[in-house]
């Protein structure tokens, strides 16, 4: 549907969107996170074609989207940050002005109208001028001026900004509707938000995506955090198991904290799996100092890909997130 091709952007040599590759598809919500900076909105203004990239490219259905901007902008639907409104018009006035834009005219354009009027719960106020409507209404206004002319691939960025507790409830059913015939892409700061309402997710971390991974397979993981006096090269030759080294880090002279995760594939329970883990080193002499297990969550997953860029494994590299489930390329 859409791909981004080692995508970049640098302003005066500083990296906004450094060398991101990832691949959208109709049938998916998409979410994407990451600290304030780390490069989201940049990377959606590129997506839209509002800003042209410096290094890479963005391909739509196969073609270069900078040499088909027109053609493909139409099929596009982007409800930016913070909107822009033109108060004195009425909802309605709004959205024939945003539908002919996007090239709906004719006998159709009002049919589309009173459709996402209905679909963004927008009906009632639909006469009334926009600046007299609260926050939650006007940004389901934004929302319907984005999918008014039924785009292929839709952009969200932080839609659920004003929303109340219902409101936001109402959104998320709309995204899992507009899935059905589109690729979605929403922004946000809130983990609930992508938790129920994304197939996937996608982290941006100073500039760069560190993670990209379906959701199911993503919080289905089992990990535990162990510390020990093994070093990493001894923990693994001397724990002979099905399981990886996320996040190793020595943490004070002879001793190493580590984060595990047991792969998808192992028989064992997280229990099963921890008590390996403490019977292995206990038998070689070394010392145990902690271990705890834990299912994964969403935010314990986003917490590690966002760690800050000086934290060092104990082989001084930076720590990165490399996790099973990554959607296939297009």
């Amino acid at each position: 549907m859409i791909e981004t091709r080692q995508l970049g952007l640098f302003y005066r040599g500083f990296k906004a969107v450094d060398n991101v590759s990832f691949c959208l598809k109709k049938g998916e919500v998409t979410g994407l996170l990451g600290h304030n900076g780390a490069g989201k909105t940049t990377l959606m203004r590129m997506l839209s074609g509002e800003l042209e990239p410096s290094t890479g490219s963005v391909i739509f259905d196969g073609k270069p989207l900078l040499s088909n901007r027109r053609e493909l902008a139409a099929r596009m639907g982007y409800l930016p940050e913070s909107p822009p409104f033109y108060p004195e018009l009425s909802v309605v006035e709004f959205l024939d002005y945003a539908a002919g834009m996007q090239g709906v005219r004719g006998a159709g354009k009002a049919a589309r109208i009173r459709g996402v009027l209905q679909k963004t719960g927008l009906t009632a106020v639909a006469l009334k001028k926009i600046g007299r409507l609260s926050r939650g209404y006007q940004q389901r206004v934004a929302l319907a001026q984005a999918i008014v002319h039924q785009p292929d691939f839709i952009m969200l960025d932080e839609p659920s900004n004003g929303l109340d507790p219902v409101q936001s409830g109402e959104l998320r059913q709309l995204l899992q509707s507009l899935s059905s015939t589109s690729a979605v892409l929403l922004s946000t700061h809130v983990l609930s938000e992508v938790e129920q309402s994304c197939d996937r997710v996608l982290v941006m971390r100073a500039g760069k995506l560190v993670v990209d991974q379906y959701l199911d397979t993503l919080v289905a993981g089992k990990l535990i955090n162990l510390s020990c006096s093994l070093s990493p090269a001894r923990l693994v030759e001397c724990c002979h198991g099905d399981f990886e080294v996320q996040q190793h880090a020595l943490v004070a002279d002879g001793v190493y904290q580590y984060r595990l995760s047991l792969s998808e594939t192992s028989a064992m329970t997280i229990e099963q799996f921890a008590a390996f883990m403490a019977s292995s080193i206990l038998a070689t002499g070394e010392r145990l100092y902690t271990l705890d297990s834990q299912k994964t969550t969403l935010q314990s997953f986003v917490q590690t890909a966002l760690v800050e860029q000086h934290t060092k494994q104990a082989d001084g590299k930076p720590f990165d997130v490399n996790a099973s489930g990554k959607p296939e390329e297009c």
